[in-house]
């Protein structure tokens, strides 16, 4: 059984997928909710955001990808409108974090004032994520 994420290129075996996560930022929670996949070998992480599930259903999707997986998906980020991330499924790891936030800092004083009002961060896969890994994973493009 393959995954085909829906208004993507992207397509690979259910049976590749080692971890399933979910986060969203501060324009969240419904314009920026996106859900992570990470599959295949290497590992490759597709980041798809929730409105492209629209066509086939959210729902639908995961139900669907649910009954291939072991154990059950579970989501956490229900109106989180900040940088939030959580890990879906394997579920001996839901609820744990998916990514570190570490803050970039502008240069210069107007710098200052951006970090003040639109500060920047720098997304990296959380220890609990790494574990399950077993290694670094790399965007697809």
């Amino acid at each position: 059984m393959r995954a085909a994420i829906p208004k993507r290129d992207w397509e690979f075996p259910i049976s590749t997928i080692k971890l399933i996560g979910e986060f969203t930022t501060p324009d969240g929670p419904i314009f920026d909710y996106f859900y992570v996949f990470v599959a295949g070998e290497p590992p490759r992480m597709y980041q798809v955001p929730m409105e492209s599930f629209e066509p086939v259903g959210l729902s639908t999707f995961f139900a669907d990808l649910e009954a291939a997986l072991p154990g059950s998906l579970t989501y956490h980020l229900a109106n989180s409108v900040d940088h939030a991330s959580s890990i879906m499924w394997p579920q001996s790891l839901a609820g744990q974090r998916l990514f570190d936030y570490i803050p970039v800092q502008h240069r210069g004083p107007v710098g200052k004032l951006l970090d003040r009002l639109r500060p920047r961060y720098l997304r990296a896969l959380a220890a609990p994520a790494q574990s399950q890994l077993g290694c670094t994973a790399v965007w697809a493009v």
